[in-house]
């Protein structure tokens, strides 16, 4: 869930309950609600945390959908404010 936070929306929240929920949403709105798709997403979102997108650390630069990343933006607009 923590990865998929960070895809959509930037960042976690201290409190998880609403964060749970949104992602709930999106989920639904947005992958089959098939047992192989949900599953397939889990495990693609829980290798993505574990190799790529890890809180400490991420390896943008390897990413393959900072295009679609809504915490790579922040970064950017961050970065850009800090070297202005």
């Amino acid at each position: 869930m923590r990865t998929f936070c960070r895809l959509l929306y930037g960042q976690e929240r201290e409190n998880c309950a609403p964060d749970y929920r949104e992602s709930q949403q999106a989920i639904a709105a947005q992958v089959p609600e098939s047992f192989d798709a949900r599953t397939r997403g889990y495990l693609l979102l829980k290798h993505h945390g574990q190799e790529i997108c890890k809180r400490t650390e991420p390896k943008c630069e390897e990413c393959r959908v900072i295009t679609n990343c809504a915490f790579f933006a922040s970064h950017l607009r961050h970065m850009a404010t800090n070297d202005a």
